[in-house]
This record gives structure tokens, C-alpha cells and sequence, in this order.
């Protein structure tokens, strides 16, 4: 990557697969992985193989079983690119892998994990236990990297192609989707997550929620 980051937008929500897949209909994006080195044919994931991932994934987090050793790779990591033309080879590894240059920033995907403890909850912390759905992020500022290895003043993200599909993408789950509302010891809890109504009925599957005693409606 060949840009730093400031601040973040992020998205949490929870959709069942064919839901998930009906959102991208009609918009331009690619999917590719940043987070580690690729091979050096690699160019972007399919669409197809993206959603198959989440269709497995989404099947653990209804299977009312506890995430096992090795289940973490269940677990979707992914950026997304409105366009491949800001997308170019970076250094090479080994004669065989490669790392991604950016023009711009990406859209991160991963799992969106719940951590309750103590009473109180939070979705900021890692446990793999508490996989419940997709967490979506986007810098609100990034400073990008110059020829003499520093880094330029951050810049507003709010105009970049990708930002645009991040806003749109949020818009159309928003429109599927309303704030998840759990009851816990006859409270009501409506942490910062958008779930649809079929994907509320089978998360009532869920490991986490019901070893927890939380109840979604």
C-alpha cells in the first residue's frame, strides 16, 4: 500500500448471501487483495468467488456452532476498487509474488465481530466467537507516498471514484436493512449494525447471540 491513513468511515451489517449478491447489481467494482502479498498473475478476485466465500462464511455464523481452530480462514478480508486503472504492480517478491499500488484508497471488507463482556457491548475489538456479519471501512484522509519515500499532507477522501461507491453501497443496504435491536436481560440494545429481516430470523442461530442469551427482534 503506498498510503497512510486518517480516520475512518465504517459500516456494519448483516445480510443473508442472496441479499448481499443483489447489491452490486449494475455497479462498477472489482475485487482485490491488499492485505498481503499476491501471486504475480493475480489480478483481481471474481465477483463469483467472492460471494461463494461469503456464502460459506455466512453458513458458520448460522450453524449453531462455535468457531473452531483453523474456521478463521472462513473469514472474508477483501478491498474494493471502483476501477483497475488505479490499480498497478508494485514490488516484487521472490521473482513469484507481488504488492498493489494505489492510486487511491480502497474499500475494506472483513468480518464484523461482536464482543460482549461485563454487560456492555462493542464491535471494535477482535474475537473470532463473535463473528456476526461484514464490516465495511473507508479513510476519511490519506496521505500518499512521494519519490523521496515521504509522505504528502492528508488529503479530503470525499471526491475519490471509490468513496462513491463506498456511499452507494451503504445506500442500498440502508434501504434493505434497518438497526439491529437485541434484548438482553429485558434490556434493548441497538449497537451500530444494520440487519435485514430474513438474516434476523437465521442469525437467532447464531452461536455468539444465543450462548450470550441475546435474543434479536
Amino acid at each position: 500500500m503506498d498510503y497512510q491513513t486518517q480516520s475512518f468511515y465504517i459500516f456494519n451489517f448483516i445480510l443473508l448471501p442472496e441479499e448481499l449478491y443483489a447489491i452490486w447489481e449494475e455497479l462498477n467494482f472489482h475485487f482485490i487483495i491488499t492485505n498481503t502479498r499476491v501471486d504475480k498473475s493475480y489480478t483481481e478476485t471474481t465477483a463469483k468467488d467472492f460471494f461463494n466465500s461469503y456464502k460459506l462464511y455466512f453458513q458458520k455464523l448460522v450453524s449453531r456452532k462455535k468457531w473452531e481452530q483453523g474456521e478463521h480462514t472462513l473469514q472474508i478480508y477483501m478491498s474494493i476498487i471502483d476501477s483497475l486503472k488505479k490499480v498497478s504492480t508494485g514490488k516484487i517478491i521472490d521473482d513469484k509474488y507481488k504488492l498493489f499500488n494505489l492510486k487511491e484508497p480502497v474499500i475494506d471488507v472483513g468480518p464484523l465481530m461482536l464482543c460482549f463482556y461485563n454487560g456492555k457491548f462493542s464491535t471494535r475489538y477482535l474475537n473470532d466467537e463473535g463473528c456476526i456479519g461484514l464490516k465495511l471501512s473507508y479513510p476519511k484522509y490519506v496521505a500518499f507516498e512521494k519519490a523521496n519515500k515521504e509522505y504528502s499532507s492528508y488529503v479530503d477522501t470525499s471526491k475519490f471514484g471509490t468513496k462513491k461507491l463506498f456511499d452507494e453501497l451503504i445506500q442500498r443496504i440502508k434501504k434493505k436493512t434497518r438497526r439491529m435491536r437485541i434484548q438482553y436481560n429485558s434490556k434493548e440494545i441497538k449497537p451500530n449494525i444494520y440487519i435485514s429481516n430474513d438474516a434476523k430470523i437465521e442469525m437467532q442461530k447464531n452461536y455468539y447471540l444465543k450462548s450470550n442469551n441475546m435474543f434479536l427482534y
